[in-house]
């Protein structure tokens, strides 16, 4: 498997993109990256669990199922994310 970027390479791509050493811009930018990377995990996983749908593989069985777990850690890490993301996304440059 390819492994994913380090969280260094993360930290130094928001570095780059920030432009400054300012830490409130370069948490703007990285809350923004963050954002990105969601959508594009919500999207790959969306992508499987679409195809097991498609080959009549039952995502929902009788009791609490992988794809619920995951569901659930998902949801409450963009909760999460969301809730401490707004007040730094607003504040005047």
């Amino acid at each position: 498997m390819t492994p994913p970027p380090s969280l260094q390479a993360l930290i130094d791509s928001v570095r780059q993109d920030a432009g400054t050493d300012d830490p409130v811009s370069q948490l703007a930018v990285a809350a923004a990256t963050a954002a990105q990377l969601e959508e594009t995990t919500d999207a790959l996983l969306g992508h499987f669990v679409d195809r097991c749908r498609h080959d009549g593989r039952d995502t929902q069985g009788p009791g609490p199922s992988e794809f619920d777990f995951l569901h659930f850690i998902f949801i409450e890490a963009t909760l999460a994310f969301q809730l401490f993301k707004e007040p730094f996304m607003h504040q005047p440059a």
